[in-house]
């Protein structure tokens, strides 16, 4: 796994979340309940870019598309062009990450 570069990020690419565990932006009142908050190495989907070049990535995280974590929360590179937040992962720690959490 390695850190996400700005020069590679596009829609679609499968990143994993390198942060802590977080609710804050998850307002479904049952996915809390349940403990389905945005955890560490939680998969998603680049879904777009807001700002001048690729500077706010947004990322749809599996079963939380609908939660303002996906839809607004978004990510911003470094001055070197790395995301903080965002890794790049191997298939095997994509499938491993698929599985792993509450989402699987």
């Amino acid at each position: 796994m390695r850190p996400l570069h700005a020069a590679e990020a596009k829609a679609g690419l499968r990143v994993l979340y390198a942060g802590k565990d977080d609710s804050t932006n998850v307002l479904d009142p049952g996915l809390l309940r349940r403990g389905h908050i945005l955890k560490h190495h939680h998969p998603g989907l680049i879904d777009m870019f807001h700002g001048p070049g690729l500077n706010h990535c947004v990322v749809r995280f599996i079963g939380l598309e609908e939660e303002p974590v996906s839809t607004v929360l978004g990510f911003d590179h470094r001055g070197d062009g790395s995301y903080i937040g965002l890794l790049v992962p191997t298939e095997t720690e994509w499938a491993d990450a698929l599985r792993s959490g509450w989402w699987g």
